[in-house]
């Protein structure tokens, strides 16, 4: 079953499995790298606008992929996840 909840603040949205950036607005460029990273169960970033810094995110361990950007895997070792599990 699919589910929407909506929450009051962008950091709310975080305890979720994968993080959907659909939006350019400035607020969600606040975030830290390390809050999202931290957050995610899964790691996974999919940002349709391009809005995030994604050289920080891989660093942080976070598998991004940016529409119209090539794959950046997460640098950081021992990490599960594959790019290729991540479609866009």
């Amino acid at each position: 079953m699919i589910s929407c909840e909506l929450v009051g603040s962008p950091l709310d949205a975080l305890d979720a499995d994968a993080l959907l950036v659909l939006t350019e607005w400035p607020i969600f460029r606040e975030i830290p790298v390390t809050a999202i990273a931290s957050a995610l169960r899964l790691g996974v970033v999919i940002d349709g606008r391009n809005t995030l810094d994604h050289k920080a995110l891989a660093m942080a361990g976070v598998t991004y992929r940016g529409v119209g950007r090539r794959a950046i895997p997460p640098k950081t070792p021992n990490v599960e996840r594959s790019i290729d599990e991540v479609a866009v």
